[in-house]
Formats: C-alpha cells, structure tokens, sequence
C-alpha cells in the first residue's frame, strides 16, 4: 500500500522561501477551481488530459522555458529541451485503470513504469524527476528516483523490459502484454 505523505513533506523547502503574490495566488486558485469545474465522468480521457494539460500550463511552466504536451506515446511530459522532466498518465475520472491509495497496482502505475522504462533505456533520460498518475481531481505523485531504485536498477526487471521490447518489435507482442506479464506481477 503506498504511503501518503502530506505537501509539506515532500515540497522542496527552498519552494516556501518563493515569493508567491496575491495575484498569483488567486491566479492558481482560479485555475484549479475551473480544472476541478471542467472535469467529469462524461468527459473522455482524452478531454481530461487537456484540462490538465491547460491547468499546468496555466501554472507557469511555459514562461520558464517547459513545455507540457503529449509527448510520442507519453500522455503528457513537461520538458525543456528536448528532455522529459516528468511524466504524466492521464485517466478518465472513475477509470478503473486509475490507481487509489488502496489499489496501485492498476494500468496506470503500469503506463507510468513503461514510460520511465523507455525514457531511462532507450533515450538514455537521466534527468526525469516525477512521474504523475492523475485523473484531474486525484494526483498521484512518485519521485523519478524511487522508479529508478525499484525499476531501473533491478536486473530481472530491467532485462524483463528489454525482452519486451525487443518482442514487441519482431513479434505480436503488445504493450498490454508488458502491464499484464510483466509490471503487473512485479508491482
């Protein structure tokens, strides 16, 4: 069962010393209010990851140089540069692929894994910090550093990955099969 750690906790300190105005405040304050107003169970997932796509970019990160869009098979990365600093799995509100705090293990921990799997093996991205499973009102969020101790780092799982992958090419082999045979197992 994961852990559920309050903001506090897991927020960069340096972040509290920010100055963070009144208008920026209410700014933020209306972008999550009409991110939680847009978003609903009618809604398809891919009208919610665009809600969320707006809601971070409303938040500022493309004023600093990122930018969030859906990227390659990715549902949507915030990047600068061509690197992908963190990942995001969006999910229909409900979606029985979503994790909860009782069940993590469910497709969109296994998106999240393939994500990092392929950002970390195949592109060679050492620089991912957070990966974000997310249906606009839930948000949960893993450090990149966690996925790289329990996934990257482990052999079996790494070497379980690259079999895959090189099935996937030369075989009828899907990514569905990597959720079900492989993370699913190993989560």
């Amino acid at each position: 069962m994961p852990v559920v750690l309050k903001p506090e906790n897991v927020i960069n300190k340096m972040f509290y010393r920010l100055s963070f105005g009144d208008k920026r405040k209410s700014e933020t304050v209306k972008l999550l209010k009409n991110l939680i107003y847009e978003i609903n169970d009618k809604n398809t997932e891919e009208t919610n990851k665009g809600y969320i796509r707006d809601f971070l970019r409303g938040l500022g990160f493309q004023q600093e140089g990122f930018k969030v869009n859906a990227e390659g098979r990715i549902d949507l990365a915030i990047s600068k540069k061509n690197v992908n600093y963190v990942l995001l799995e969006t999910k229909k509100l409900r979606s029985a692929d979503m994790i909860s705090e009782s069940h993590i293990n469910r497709k969109a921990l296994h998106e999240l894994i393939l994500y990092f799997m392929r950002e970390r093996f195949d592109k060679g991205n050492t620089r991912m910090t957070y990966l974000i499973a997310t249906d606009g009102i839930d948000w949960f969020i893993f450090d990149a550093t966690l996925f790289n101790k329990i996934f990257a780092k482990n052999k079996c799982f790494a070497k379980s990955y690259s079999e895959s992958q090189v099935a996937q090419t030369t075989l009828d082999v899907t990514t569905s099969d990597f959720y079900t045979n492989i993370a699913a197992p190993f989560v």
